[in-house]
């Protein structure tokens, strides 16, 4: 699968991208940019990879020539047998690559070679504070699930993650609103939310 984006393209991520990816990876962390890690490990990471390559998920990269702008990969959300349907979606992108389309092409990408292979739902956890990782997610058909109120220290402090969630068999009906204030629930779930 390859996708062309004007100046940069999509394709499934191979071996050799392994070391950008890696960078990309490592760049977000040491900035803070929406990672859930303070550090990171770069033999770690390439074993990682590698398992995500080997088992033949979703992993796309964007791509100019001789440079890996940025990538986009699924893991399996849950080990458990009845979550096999489910994958766990995630969009790392160069800081001089970002807002210029990059991360839609990445997105949409990986969208589409999970529905491709049968999937039926991608879950991602975008930090609340992370705006441009929401917005993208909401332009893209992902509703909230759920409201983590500091769950994740990371950059010496506490802060709130949102589980999102992307129905992939139905493209065809426009997203909910996505208000961070408001989580998608069974009624009377989110009033305990609410009291969290």
């Amino acid at each position: 699968m390859q996708m062309a984006q004007g100046d940069f393209y999509c394709r499934q991520a191979t071996e050799a991208d392994l070391p950008e990816i890696a960078a990309i990876y490592a760049l977000c962390v040491r900035n803070g940019d929406g990672a859930f890690d303070d550090r990171v490990d770069p033999a770690d990471l390439a074993v990682r990879y590698r398992g995500l390559l080997q088992g033949q998920l979703p992993f796309i990269v964007a791509a100019a020539p001789g440079r890996v702008l940025g990538f986009a990969h699924c893991e399996n959300y849950h080990a458990s047998a009845g979550f096999t349907h489910c994958m766990q979606s995630s969009v790392w992108i160069r800081a001089a690559h970002r807002r210029r389309g990059v991360g839609a092409a990445l997105l949409r990408a990986l969208l589409l070679t999970c529905r491709q292979a049968r999937y039926r739902q991608v879950i991602s956890w975008v930090l609340l504070d992370n705006e441009a990782a929401l917005a993208l997610h909401r332009r893209l058909g992902f509703v909230v699930m759920g409201w983590h109120r500091e769950a994740c220290f990371t950059g010496g402090r506490l802060r709130d993650v949102l589980m999102l969630r992307h129905d992939l068999w139905r493209h065809g009906a426009p997203p909910a609103p996505f208000d961070a204030a408001r989580v998608d629930a069974p009624e009377g779930v989110g009033s305990m939310i609410a009291l969290a």
